[in-house]
């Protein structure tokens, strides 16, 4: 039996993570968080390969969650869902987060579905040994 891809979905609002669970079930494992604090807890625990966070929650922005997930799991796929097209967050999202999507809300689910692919399409080349060989960074 082939492991499925593992799909972690963080949003303070029931609604939305059993919509992405709804959409996302058939072809993935998912899990969910309704807090930074409890996803964190969830990746601790578990192997993950991709993180879906909302942007706007009461215990902390969806950035600063894939902004720790990019320093702690480099190779988890990260992407940022928000109701709000705010550029400053958009860019935090990149800069900082290193996202690999951003997607608004609402998102349909063939969108949802192809946009987790695309990003595990995206990630399906490195593997936690690559961040962890102890090769140095290459300077600039």
């Amino acid at each position: 039996m082939v492991d499925r891809f593992t799909v972690l979905v963080v949003d303070d609002e029931l609604e939305n993570r059993d919509f992405v669970e709804r959409a996302l079930v058939r072809y993935f494992t998912v899990l969910k968080a309704e807090s930074s604090v409890e996803a964190m807890e969830i990746l601790r625990d578990n192997r993950v390969d991709v993180v879906v966070a909302d942007q706007r929650m009461p215990e902390g922005t969806g950035v600063a969650l894939l902004e720790r997930l990019q320093e702690l799991r480099p190779w988890v796929g990260r992407i940022l869902l928000t109701a709000y097209g705010d550029q400053e967050v958009l860019a935090d999202a990149i800069n900082r987060a290193r996202a690999d999507r951003y997607l608004a809300k609402p998102v349909d689910v063939k969108t949802l579905c192809s946009t987790v692919e695309a990003v595990l399409k995206l990630r399906e080349a490195f593997s936690e040994e690559d961040y962890t060989d102890g090769d140095p960074e290459p300077e600039c």
